[in-house]
């Protein structure tokens, strides 16, 4: 942890905050880092979040069971399997490959904010042309790549929304 609060704030030993409160104190830069530091506007709104934590993943757990029910007997469609805890952050469904584009652009077309979140790392740019790596040198991975849809999934999407995303993909499919 100790490490990685380095490597976030461009390898610094100390943020701006730990400079100037009390007696100033020299900071170094310790290792090559990233600016991943948050932002004092984006901290102060999610603090005033961290009390409806368990509220907001209750909820999500509630939308899970809804899309899983509602979708789960839909023939073309597979719902990936979660073992152990999930942090419930996207819920995500595969389908036919060759049509995977085509039902996301339809549900967009109806205003559902569907996206693909993860493609297969080796069939990115950078992994082709730095590594000459082949979407064939990780079959599974690149079937899933190619597969997978998000759909919407957070805490305050409501059960009329959560049906009309679920009609829409017995629809589509």
């Amino acid at each position: 942890a100790a490490r990685l609060k380095i490597l976030r704030l461009h390898g610094m030993s100390k943020d701006a905050a730990n400079r100037y409160t009390d007696r100033y104190q020299h900071w170094d830069m310790l290792l090559l880092g990233w600016k991943y530091n948050m932002s004092d506007i984006s901290a102060a709104l999610l603090v005033e979040q961290i009390d409806r934590l368990d509220q907001y993943w209750q909820r999500r757990r509630e939308i899970w069971g809804r899309y899983t029910e509602g979708l789960s007997d839909i023939n073309g469609i597979e719902i990936p399997e979660i073992k152990g805890k999930s942090a419930m952050h996207l819920y995500t469904i595969w389908v036919d490959p060759e049509r995977r584009d085509e039902i996301l652009h339809k549900m967009q077309d109806k205003g559902i904010g569907a996206a693909v979140n993860y493609r297969a790392i080796h069939t990115l740019t950078y992994f082709r042309e730095n590594f000459g790596f082949k979407p064939e040198d990780f079959p599974t991975a690149d079937l899933i790549g190619r597969c997978t849809i998000s759909l919407p999934f957070y805490p305050l999407l409501n059960d009329y929304e959560v049906k009309y995303v679920i009609d829409s993909i017995k629809k589509l499919v």
